[in-house]
């Protein structure tokens, strides 16, 4: 709540802001009418009778319409003081690196639409005044409530990483590494998301069951397959079961997916799912990001041996979301006895060589690392090239596009998300 202290440092700035008088101010407040301001103006106001209908106003309408205010008037230092003194930053952000960011957005024609909805993915909830279209430059507001956001890494980098596409926006984001405040943001913080956990069944078959993701990210149970099947029928399977079961389509339709995961059994972790097609529209490595996770680690309660690698699961998967440092490891017991020392402070995703026919040392290798708790790995063919893995890329979204390019593939990345688990107790 705004303090009348803190109102009248408001109305100074503005008055200071426009020494050739009220028409400017005047123009900008008539485009908040539907908020109410326009309603309350004289019809001819001097400058401070214009300026107490203003500061007066609705805390939420304010701070939109100072801010559209201060985007007019950006030479005005005491305007910016004030502002940032009611509604602060967080700590390395300010006014001119989200005005170059906002540029940038429109100059690659980022609509208000888009940026909302690549901001609500990454704070799972709408926010609260800067979230509502008004006034004339809306993203600006959203940009601004984005960076007044606390925590690591920032939230407005985090809805900025989801442009990286953009070679400028790209740029911006390398700009800021050296400040105190950046950290690499990887993609982890999807919400739609679709989790198929598959467990051994008789023969040699598989049961499955599917979760999505709910508004608070967590794991929302929504359908078990209908029949048991063995891996390579599993995509018939989940086709049937989508073709009977009216809530998995309803879930399906009414995601837009982000992530599909599928998890299984270690001995089975390197099985190509990528090239399942399970929603009728060809390879879903081709249409989304895939991730391959391990079954006995996240339902280590059920699995005692792998009780102590889902307590070190946790340390592995904050490294890997402040920073994706590859280490490169030839599968030799040795070399990941060596490797996992060194695990996760100075790198937390393990490349790894794998042949077409993994053999059962190298499973056996893998198992160990899972156990160790290694929260990610990229599994590539030996005939292939690793996968650049730079510090600032995005996971999966940097795996999906190397394995979209055909002169690239194949990787299957395997990773396992601590906060996404249907077999915690927490």
């Amino acid at each position: 709540m705004l303090s009348d202290d803190r109102r009248s440092q408001l109305a100074s700035a503005l008055e200071e802001a426009f020494p050739d008088g009220p028409s400017e101010l005047r123009m900008i407040a008539s485009l908040y009418a539907t908020d109410g301001i326009a309603k309350r103006l004289p019809e001819n106001p001097s400058l401070l009778d214009l300026i107490r209908v203003i500061v007066t106003s609705n805390e939420d309408i304010l701070e939109s319409l100072l801010r559209a205010v201060r985007r007019k008037r950006p030479d005005r230092s005491a305007l910016e003081r004030a502002i940032l003194a009611a509604w602060p930053f967080a700590d390395g952000l300010d006014f001119q690196c989200i005005d170059q960011l906002l540029t940038l957005l429109d100059e690659a024609e980022v609509s208000y639409d888009d940026l909302r909805k690549e901001a609500k993915i990454v704070i799972g909830t709408e926010i609260s005044p800067l979230w509502t279209r008004r006034g004339p430059v809306p993203r600006g507001d959203l940009l601004e409530g984005l960076a007044q956001l606390p925590g690591r890494p920032l939230k407005l980098l985090q809805v900025a990483q989801r442009f990286r596409h953009v070679a400028s926006v790209a740029r911006w984001l390398d700009a800021l590494a050296p400040c105190a405040s950046y950290q690499a943001i990887p993609s982890f913080t999807c919400r739609q998301r679709m989790l198929v956990v598959l467990r051994r069944g008789v023969k040699n078959n598989y049961k499955g069951d599917i979760y999505f993701g709910d508004t608070d990210g967590r794991p929302r149970f929504v359908a078990s397959l209908r029949r048991q099947a063995p891996l390579t029928c599993i995509a018939t399977a989940f086709s049937e079961t989508r073709r009977q079961n009216v809530d998995l389509r309803g879930a399906l339709l009414d995601a837009d997916l982000e992530l599909i995961e599928v998890m299984l059994p270690v001995r089975d972790l390197l099985t190509r799912v990528e090239q399942w097609d399970l929603i009728g529209s060809g390879p879903i490595g081709q249409l989304f990001p895939v991730v391959v996770r391990p079954l006995e680690r996240a339902f280590a309660m059920q699995y005692d041996e792998y009780i102590g690698g889902a307590m070190l699961l946790r340390k592995s998967w904050e490294a890997l979301k402040r920073a994706p440092a590859m280490r490169q490891i030839e599968l030799e017991s040795a070399e990941v006895d060596s490797a996992v020392l060194q695990h996760p402070q100075h790198w937390c995703v393990a490349g790894l060589r794998c042949p077409e026919s993994p053999r059962g040392d190298l499973l056996l290798e893998i198992d160990r690392l899972v156990k160790r708790g290694v929260a990610a790995m990229l599994a590539v063919q030996h005939e292939h090239a690793w996968p650049e893995l730079a510090p600032e890329c995005s996971l999966p979204a940097a795996v999906h596009v190397h394995r979209r390019d055909p002169a690239k593939q194949p990787v299957t990345l395997l990773w396992d998300d601590a906060d996404f688990n249907p077999g915690s107790k927490k």
